[in-house]
């Protein structure tokens, strides 16, 4: 562009005072800075039936969508007031472990997932409270995809703590529960990603899938293998010389240039070796191309992706660090960290009242109170090590007399299985030392 419609164009961006430019690099300029080229545009929100596509086709969206909840189930859970395993049998004939997977994962993929409650206590659309529940209630449970629950009726008292929450919701999931009408007591609902109010109204008033913000940076990370992949093809190619070979397609010989290749390349297959004309054909194979760079390229489309998911590289991809840029112990900590707010956030409310519902239906009197085991599991070495160092501890206590052997033995072993932690046994014993 001359440079006196630069200078003019300039002019114009001069009566504004909250942009950046100038007029002889034309920086800001548009038609000549390519980057006003650009501008944002919305995307269409993906419907059910592209997620569920994505999800069963596309192995790194899957692993998207199932990695928080796998890895925060992984390990289970434990109800310490559950001393008899009462509940812990019931859950497992209930089937509550894949339940909760299932409903959560709808949740990440679709925006929505839940479970029903078939709690046989007063009508499905009237609300149900834990301590309506009694013997016998809970008949059945099932999982639930955001296509088969629309919010139907709102709470629309201002003085309620659900203003503006849906109170009933429309089941549409088979014959027999098409246009039923449930309450919101009677299911736990497993939402999306954080999302707008606007957005939430398209979506049937769920948040959006997990994968929605991702979505083009997968589809950029596959073109970029698909290329790798390609070029890995052209890497050596194999040159075929036939003398006459354009006057021989011209003259309707193009069916005999093709068996010759075909023959061709099947010796070349079984014996690693060609039969030519002397006269007539010549063979050669170019060299390699220089991939040089070609990998560090590809870790910069991982990490891309991975930083898009919110994951480790390793557990996206499912391979170990490498490289200068690795994921190391500091990405793996974050990593644990994200799927521990995944356990005590998004899981745990929902698992809780369900093991109530379970354990008031079972007649198991007990306090549901969820315990989740550490995420970060030691190697047995590194379990023994740490082990030795509490006994050396533990032993200097005892002789300095700040606890009582009793006291250690009571607090290390009392539950049955070892325990770092003694503090709960201190001053539970009586000192056995007679008083002077």
């Amino acid at each position: 562009m001359p440079y006196n419609k630069i200078k003019k164009a300039a002019s114009y961006l001069a009566q504004r005072a909250d942009a950046w430019y100038s007029g002889v690099t034309g920086l800001g300029v548009l038609g000549v800075d390519p980057m006003q080229s650009f501008q944002l545009a919305a995307r269409g929100i993906l419907s059910p039936a592209q997620l569920e596509v994505l999800y069963h086709d596309h192995d790194l969206a899957a692993t998207i969508v199932d990695a928080p909840v796998d890895h925060a189930i992984m390990l289970g859970w434990s109800v310490p007031a559950d001393v008899d395993g009462d509940l812990r049998r019931a859950s497992a004939r209930w089937g509550v472990r894949d339940l909760i997977t299932r409903a959560a994962t709808w949740g990440r993929l679709y925006g929505g997932g839940a479970i029903l409650l078939g709690i046989d206590r007063g009508l499905m659309e009237d609300p149900i409270s834990i301590d309506q529940v009694q013997p016998g209630d809970l008949i059945y449970v099932l999982d639930l995809e955001l296509q088969h629950i629309t919010p139907h009726t709102y709470y629309d008292d201002p003085g309620e703590p659900k203003y503006g929450k849906p109170r009933t919701y429309s089941i549409s999931r088979d014959a027999e529960m098409t246009g039923r009408e449930i309450h919101e007591s009677r299911l736990l609902i497993f939402d999306g990603a954080r999302t707008t109010h606007n957005y939430r109204q398209i979506n049937h008033g769920f948040g959006l899938s997990v994968l929605q913000r991702v979505y083009s940076t997968i589809m950029k990370t596959d073109t970029s293998f698909e290329a790798f992949y390609r070029f890995l093809q052209d890497l050596s190619q194999a040159v075929f010389k036939l003398d006459g070979l354009v006057n021989m397609i011209a003259e309707g010989e193009a069916q005999t240039v093709q068996d010759r290749m075909n023959a061709v390349n099947l010796a070349r297959s079984a014996m690693r070796a060609i039969m030519l004309d002397a006269d007539r054909e010549s063979f050669e194979q170019i060299g390699a191309a220089n991939i040089t760079g070609v990998g560090q390229a590809m870790d910069v489309v991982m990490q891309r992706l991975a930083a898009a998911a919110r994951m480790p590289v390793a557990i996206l991809m499912g391979m170990s660090p490498a490289g200068l840029n690795a994921t190391g112990e500091s990405d793996m900590r974050s990593w644990f960290n994200t799927v521990q707010v995944t356990r005590t956030q998004y899981i745990e409310p929902n698992l809780q009242r369900l093991l109530q519902v379970i354990a008031r239906s079972e007649a198991i009197a007990l306090d549901v109170e969820i315990e989740w085991p550490s995420l970060w599991q030691m190697a047995p070495n590194e379990e023994a090590d740490v082990r030795l160092k509490q006994a050396q501890t533990t032993e200097i206590w005892i002789r300095s007399g700040v606890v009582l052997p009793e006291e250690a033995t009571q607090g290390h072993f009392g539950s049955g299985r070892y325990d770092p932690d003694i503090s709960q046994a201190v001053g539970t014993i009586d000192d056995p030392t007679p008083e002077d």
